[in-house]
């Protein structure tokens, strides 16, 4: 069954809230794997039955993190049972969105594959039936399920009508400071000792491009995407005191138009303005930015530590470090994925028992402590106590204490009532968006950035209460008062009862 390829193909509703994390999914991090040792041991099967017939199984992932430990998976899981083969593909987000919209129209879906939102949102893709539930599919999936940290199954997120269709493998995660350690601690500085503020970070920006002398510049960035700038401004934006990032849950009101982000905007331009980006950062592409650290063209950028096992790889004498995002000494805290989802399957997959297998491992401690030992810790995953294995890198454990410092969970609307998601999924993309608007007061295209985020912030509360309005119209028991949680508080994470 497909779903109306105009709903498809529109944004997720939720997109204007999207946070920081949703990169992981979209364009993907470097990383390769670190170590296979986990390749040669037999796949630990749960010992329910696997069909004895021929069958290949169709898997379509993107991002590198899950790409650096698949592989050794399928090996093993093909050595257990040989009459099972796997066509793995793992895509750039672009080419992915294009494989899923393709897939979804002539009703040919992979029997595992990631969801990107901007191509359905969960809630079509459940709605349309297109994607299975765990329950049916996974053994002993009750014993499995509870196994999870607290708090990670919402409804509306990975739960709909009471029914499992997801299962979270990130765990709360965010972007650092990767820096060229030779290049800045010439300048004098040591971030990765004492955090840098905005008003170092600028001075040493400034100070960092002069002592390079037109051999390197003080930062790099994938300007060429538009996200990537809206990124920059949410974290930037949510440390320098903007709760949620894009929506503050207080109020139920959006943060575009808050000193926090005008704060951050500024400190963009003030860098522009000092010439510590290097030239062309506007058209470059995210995957080229990264290229620059390693390399000395640059010191510094603000990216997914998932390029990390990249580095380790690629350039294995680069001495870099990882430190704290710039950041006021009392600064705010920064909003956790909010996709707590990763792969699904497909509802009309001939090999539900096979996914069951493979979901029972890669959901469980044993299997993602393997995931982190083979790939090298890109990111944090589900399971705290995996994230604590031997042999990663003592700045990807850096890492990881900064992210449990300053991520927090947020509320969520759909969980408290789960109509809201209908709300959500009506939602149009805002034209321009925030990371284009960025892009353009970054670039000098939009003169006035006060104004520029005063209009986004006026288009999107208008979007939400048209979006409300049609909900309502269409019988949902609705308001903008389910974006309202007078209970929260930003310093900690909103958890929910489970199944709540």
């Amino acid at each position: 069954m497909s779903p109306n390829i105009s709903r498809r193909t529109a944004l997720l509703a939720g997109a204007s809230m999207m946070t920081a994390g949703a990169l992981a999914g979209c364009e993907r991090p470097g990383g390769t794997p670190t170590d296979t040792g986990a390749g040669a041991e037999a796949f630990p099967t749960t010992g329910a039955d696997v069909p004895s017939e021929s069958a290949t199984v169709q898997w379509v992932d993107t991002g590198a993190i899950s790409e650096a430990f698949v592989p050794s998976v399928t090996d093993r899981f093909t050595q257990t049972f040989p009459n099972v083969a796997f066509n793995y593909q793992s895509l750039g987000g672009d080419d992915m969105a294009q494989v899923l919209q393709l897939a979804f129209q002539n009703d040919d879906v992979p029997d595992i594959f990631r969801l990107l939102p901007n191509v359905v949102a969960p809630s079509e893709a459940v709605s349309a039936g297109l994607v299975q539930p765990l329950d049916d599919i996974v053994p002993d999936f009750e014993t499995w399920r509870s196994a999870f940290p607290d708090g990670v199954f919402t409804e509306g997120n990975n739960v709909f009508n009471g029914k499992t269709y997801s299962f979270p493998v990130l765990g709360n995660y965010t972007l650092g400071l990767l820096l060229n350690r030779g290049i800045v601690q010439e300048a004098g500085y040591d971030f990765e000792e004492t955090p840098p503020t905005f008003e170092t970070f600028r001075q040493a920006a400034r100070e960092i491009t002069q002592q390079g002398d037109g051999r390197y510049w003080a930062l790099t960035h994938g300007g060429a995407s538009a996200s990537r700038w809206r990124v920059l401004v949410q974290l930037l934006g949510q440390l320098a005191g903007a709760p949620g990032g894009d929506f503050d849950y207080r109020t139920g009101t959006y943060n575009y138009n808050s000193d926090a982000y005008l704060e951050a905007v500024e400190l963009l331009l003030a860098l522009r303005e000092d010439g510590s980006f290097d030239p062309g950062v506007a058209s470059t592409p995210p995957a080229q930015a990264v290229e620059r650290v390693p390399t000395g063209q640059a010191a510094m950028i603000i990216n997914e530590t998932g390029v990390l096992p990249k580095w380790f790889d690629t350039f294995p004498d680069f001495d870099f470090g990882v430190a704290n995002l710039p950041a006021p000494a009392d600064h705010g805290y920064v909003a956790a994925p909010s996709e707590r989802y990763y792969w699904w399957a497909s509802a009309s997959s001939q090999n539900p028992e096979v996914i069951g297998e493979l979901f029972s491992y890669l959901g469980s401690v044993e299997g993602q402590s393997d995931w982190q030992r083979v790939g090298g810790g890109a990111l944090p995953l589900a399971f705290p106590e995996v994230n604590q294995v031997e042999g990663l890198d003592p700045r990807v454990r850096a890492a990881y204490d900064y992210f449990d410092e300053v991520v927090r969970r947020l509320p969520e609307p759909p969980a408290r009532n789960p109509e809201t998601a209908q709300v959500l999924a009506g939602l149009r993309p805002l034209s321009p968006d925030f990371g284009t608007t960025i892009q353009g007061i970054y670039t000098g295209q939009l003169e006035d950035p006060a104004a520029a985020m005063r209009n986004l912030q006026d288009r999107a509360e208008a979007e939400l209460d048209r979006a409300v309005d049609a909900a309502v119209a269409e019988g949902a028991n609705v308001s903008r008062d389910d974006w309202v949680f007078a209970d929260w508080d930003p310093s900690v994470n909103y958890v929910y009862e489970d199944g709540e």
